[in-house]
């Protein structure tokens, strides 16, 4: 158990070593606490935390062995007491369920499927888009928050088979993705498109055509053969 009381704002917390809890009591003092039992203590413990004055504190840790590729630790954290207005939302999951996807990466699409769906609000809405040679919708219209039980199943039901679609796909999110509330699409591929329209400045112009002033799109390249050029620009271009 670490008690710590800091001369400056604390803002990022983190320990690469164990899995630990944090109770911010204030700005200026937080406890981290770590409990196993039956474990080899084989490692050292690791905190890190990073102080700042400012409304948001920004800190980066490098590491780079000689001859080989390096990494990095972003941290970065708002003030403890932060004033915000959590809006109601409408998610739509547009899911790759072409043949590449079969396997690992579509275990790994469907577990983060999962895990948004576990995280929306009450008032918040959803639908899930599979994609291939066709579409496959968990339901024809959005739907609310309380029918994730339900979706989870369609989502573990989800099969790797046929080509990929992307331009319908989107185009069908963008179609639901319609009113004031945040409109999130996320989107997750492993590839390129071989079905439909392929070519990828067309699939850009459709999109940005259908979409509209509320949707912002995340996209998620699930593998190491995704069209970057494809995924960055919709991104880029809709927040």
């Amino acid at each position: 158990s670490i008690e710590v009381h800091a001369s400056q704002a604390v803002k990022a917390i983190y320990s690469p070593s164990h899995e630990v809890a944090i109770d911010r009591e204030s700005d200026y003092r937080f406890k981290v606490g770590f409990e196993e039992y039956n474990v080899k203590p084989n490692r050292d413990f690791e905190l890190y935390y990073s102080v700042s004055e400012r409304d948001f504190g920004l800190n980066l840790l490098s590491y780079k062995p000689r001859d080989e590729d390096g990494f990095f630790l972003l941290l970065a954290a708002p003030q403890v007491e932060v004033k915000q207005e959590v809006v109601a939302k409408d998610v739509i999951f547009v899911l790759d369920v072409s043949g590449s996807m079969k396997g690992e990466k579509l275990a790994q699409a469907q577990e983060a499927v999962e895990f948004v769906l576990d995280n929306l609000r009450e008032e918040d809405r959803f639908n899930i888009i599979a994609f291939s040679t066709g579409l496959s919708q968990y339901a024809d219209q959005l739907v609310p928050a309380e029918e994730r039980d339900e979706a989870r199943r369609f989502v573990r039901d989800l099969e790797a088979v046929g080509g990929t679609d992307i331009n319908r796909a989107l185009l069908e999110a963008l179609a639901q993705a319609k009113g004031e509330r945040p409109q999130i699409i996320i989107f997750l591929t492993d590839g390129l498109a071989t079905e439909g329209e392929v070519d990828t400045e067309n699939i850009i112009d459709n999109v940005d055509e259908a979409a509209g002033p509320e949707a912002r799109i995340f996209t998620f390249g699930v593998g190491d053969e995704v069209n970057t050029i494809l995924l960055d620009t919709i991104t880029q271009e809709h927040r």
